[in-house]
């Protein structure tokens, strides 16, 4: 249980600096630690990220890094999304779940690998311009993140921030906290939205909940004084480690030893890429 409250307080530190990735942490640790049952780590784990979200996302309001309007245009087509996909969620079978949410720790972290995402360098302080079609795009992706959300117990926030800043045209930091906001809204929606979450004792639950919200908070504090690129890296090598040892525990070493596969073979491709076209400038 220790074990647990310090995996927690580390998934909430993550949530706080970077504006989401929690429950892609927060679920295999839940799986491997507390050997609970998928379904259920799923419903926790965006019950989790929900209420650090909340913390987080009032602390950048503080710092006006929130687009109120943005957040809950795109909040609200997530939630939907996300409790479609929680009530479609016991219907499909639990290899079939576990499979498309190694799958998104992998694409996640070798997109987090390709480096920052359009939008990243726009002035803080300078309003997005958005055409009509790129707000019909955004919030196709709203509901597309939100469904994911609620049927692999995945918050999804880091592909909120990317879509907020190459469709949205936030600037990075303000991506973040706008991305928090939306992640409040929408994670919750997706527990609140799955029965299994109703398996979780109160008194297992509480300590997790408090370790998550205090790493929130000192997360937040932290993450105007690191290089949001160094982080990301950091938490893209983590991502995908965690990848291979859910794939290990729950689908087998067959599913480890191709998610490592996967995963070395796309990180090749990505660094012969990046060598391509420095040598071709």
């Amino acid at each position: 249980m220790q074990l647990a409250v310090i995996a927690m307080f580390a998934v909430g530190l993550v949530v706080g600096l970077l504006g989401g990735g929690g429950s892609i942490l927060a679920m295999p640790l839940l799986v491997q630690l507390l050997d609970l049952e998928p379904r259920v780590a799923m419903a926790f784990s965006l019950a989790l990220v929900g209420l650090g979200a909340l913390v987080g996302a009032v602390l950048h309001a503080t710092r006006r890094n929130v687009d109120m309007g943005l957040a809950a245009a795109f909040g609200a087509v997530g939630m939907s999304g996300a409790v479609f996909g929680g009530r479609v969620s016991p219907h499909v079978p639990i290899r079939a779940l576990l499979a498309a949410f190694i799958a998104l720790m992998v694409t996640t972290a070798i997109a987090m690998k390709r480096g920052r995402a359009a939008g990243a360098d726009a002035s803080p302080g300078s309003p997005p311009a958005r055409s009509k079609g790129a707000t019909a795009r955004l919030l196709g992706a709203a509901a597309v993140i939100g469904t994911m959300s609620g049927l692999v117990g995945a918050g999804g926030g880091f592909l909120v921030v990317p879509a907020l800043t190459m469709l949205g045209g936030l600037e990075l930091r303000r991506a973040i906290g706008t991305s928090l906001a939306v992640l409040a809204l929408q994670s919750t929606a997706g527990a609140l939205a799955s029965p299994a979450l109703r398996l979780i004792p109160v008194e297992l639950a509480l300590p997790l909940v408090l370790a998550s919200l205090w790493g929130t908070a000192i997360g937040f504090s932290l993450s105007s004084r690191i290089a949001v690129s160094t982080l990301r890296s950091a938490f893209a090598n983590l991502v995908l480690v965690m990848a291979c040892g859910t794939a290990a525990k729950t689908l087998g070493a067959g599913a480890a030893g191709l998610t490592a596969a996967v995963s070395l073979v796309a990180l090749g491709a990505l660094r012969y890429g990046r060598r391509e076209g420095r040598e071709g400038r």
